[in-house]
């Protein structure tokens, strides 16, 4: 008996064994082909995986990007290293850097990183406390496999949307295997979202950490799955009434991207009453719109006010 506790307490005084270090590879083809052992540092973890086995998950609590072979979190390697940026690399690119930034996690090879897509948008807005819809994103073959995992996920019906831009054109609304399975034949219907039941979608022009303008259009959901055929007419809105938890919502959004001028585009839910962001567009357009006289004249102000 005194034996064993002197044991227990040995093992306990002894250091346990040291981590390895560990690096993933993305699209690291070419290392592969050559011979994957001669890359390899004694000592440390080299894991090489295709961008098309990284997945990202973005709920209310937590973001996650991670590589669907073993189940790793990006965050949980010493470092990462995209070694090559096919498409659709580049445009996933700002996700896995913005998810490593927030595990403070270093990222080699940041070439390509070009305008935030919509999905880092999901990633840094949630991690910054804004409600966004929870979002998923796979490689599109797993996606066109994954109906009855997106629908325990995401709840039903739901959203296959953009990857880069929101466009109402490219909303389906999936009510069904059926719909899913026909939109799942457009090669950029490659994110999955919950459907925020709502009345309207909302788009506030943020200029300079204020709200000067903004507008609505009947139906934030009318793409080719929504059962509309024509996009419903633009409604000038009167600033003054905006409801107030609207307006900071996008002011909000605005500094989490680091946006001096950008344009928020918002649905309320229908039930709850919360406000979701759907994109930050850093390119405004403005005076592009269906109202470009106030449009302009407000970012006149802005001008006057800022070069005064």
């Amino acid at each position: 008996m005194l034996r064993a506790k002197k044991d227990d307490e040995a093992r306990r005084r002894s250091p346990s064994p040291a981590r390895r270090p560990s690096v993933l590879l993305v699209n690291g083809d070419s290392l592969e082909a050559r011979g994957y052992d001669e890359f390899r540092i004694p000592d440390v973890l080299t894991v090489i995986r295709q961008m098309d086995d990284i997945s990202f998950q973005v709920t209310p609590t937590a973001t996650r990007a991670y590589e669907i072979v073993g189940g790793r979190d990006l965050a949980d390697f010493d470092l990462v290293h995209v070694v090559s940026h096919p498409l659709p690399s580049e445009t996933l690119l700002s996700a896995v850097a913005e998810h490593l930034a927030g595990h403070r996690r270093p990222l080699t090879d940041m070439v390509g990183i070009g305008a935030p897509s919509r999905l880092m948008q999901m990633m840094r807005l949630a991690r910054s406390g804004i409600c966004v819809p929870r979002t998923f994103y796979m490689a599109p073959q797993r996606l066109a496999e994954s109906y009855a995992e997106l629908v325990e996920d995401l709840g039903y019906p739901f959203l296959l949307t953009r990857l880069v831009s929101y466009g109402a054109d490219g909303e389906w609304l999936i009510d069904g295997e059926e719909a899913f399975i026909a939109a799942c034949w457009d090669p950029d219907l490659v994110m999955a979202q919950e459907y925020v039941p709502n009345r309207g979608l909302h788009r506030l022009l943020v200029l300079g950490g204020n709200v000067v303008h903004a507008t609505s259009v009947r139906s934030a959901y009318h793409g080719s799955g929504a059962g509309e055929t024509a996009r419903p007419r633009d409604q000038l809105s009167d600033v003054r009434d905006l409801d107030p938890k609207a307006v900071r919502t996008a002011v909000l959004a605005a500094e989490a991207m680091g946006y001096e001028m950008s344009a928020v585009l918002l649905v309320q839910h229908s039930v709850s009453g919360t406000w979701y962001v759907l994109e930050v567009q850093y390119s405004t357009g403005i005076g592009s719109g269906s109202f470009p006289e106030p449009e302009i004249n407000a970012y006149s102000l802005y001008l006057r006010r800022n070069l005064a």
